[in-house]
């Protein structure tokens, strides 16, 4: 039997890796165990905790923690989509997360992450964006999407997306509606809906 290949295992290409790490992982391989003793197809356990604010999410896949706040604001819509809200994501790694961590600049780990979620949640029309129009040209809500990787032991787009996913589904925004004079917009804090 050829042993199973561990070119493609991240971790294991750093310069940082010894080789006992290398031959405790192949041997793992071997015998059909991951490193933290689940089988090779046994998945990781999910744990979803909805905080008391509406779209506040964190999420456990295994020891994969995503934390994800959703906010939103009203905004003067894009000029070439005026009746279309904004929808945008952010990625921050805790330092606690990655070696390569540098303050202040995008690592290539956040940038992954941030381009898969956008595609699948922006690009695929998921997001209803013409319902996030409150007065067309002139009134948007503008969504954010701001996801805090708090620990990452793998599976760290599963876990993203599933914060993400849940997170904007518990996120309500207040109804809005024009005054009498139709100038100015009133926010009904009491009574909120769910994204469409």
């Amino acid at each position: 039997m050829k042993p199973p290949s561990i070119e493609h295992i991240d971790f294991l290409r750093s310069a940082v890796v010894d080789t006992y790490t290398h031959e405790l992982v192949g041997n793992a391989l071997l015998v059909g165990k991951r490193l933290d003793g689940r089988t090779s197809i046994q998945p990781r356990k999910i744990h979803v905790e909805q905080l008391a604010n509406p779209g506040n999410v964190i999420v456990s896949l295994g020891d994969t923690i995503v934390f994800v706040a959703v906010s939103s604001e009203i905004v003067p819509p894009n000029v070439e989509h005026p009746t279309e809200g904004i929808v945008t994501f952010s990625v921050e790694l805790s330092p606690m997360c990655s070696l390569n961590y540098e303050p202040g600049k995008a690592s290539d780990v956040e940038q992954e992450i941030s381009y898969a979620i956008e595609k699948i949640y922006k690009d695929s029309g998921i997001i209803d964006v013409e319902s996030l129009c409150i007065v067309s040209r002139k009134h948007v809500w503008c969504l954010r999407v701001n996801i805090h990787i708090l620990q990452n032991d793998g599976n760290l787009l599963d876990a993203t997306n599933i914060a993400v996913f849940k997170a904007l589904m518990s996120y309500r925004k207040p109804d809005t509606q024009l005054n009498g004079d139709g100038m100015r917009l009133d926010l009904d804090a009491n009574y909120s809906s769910t994204l469409k």
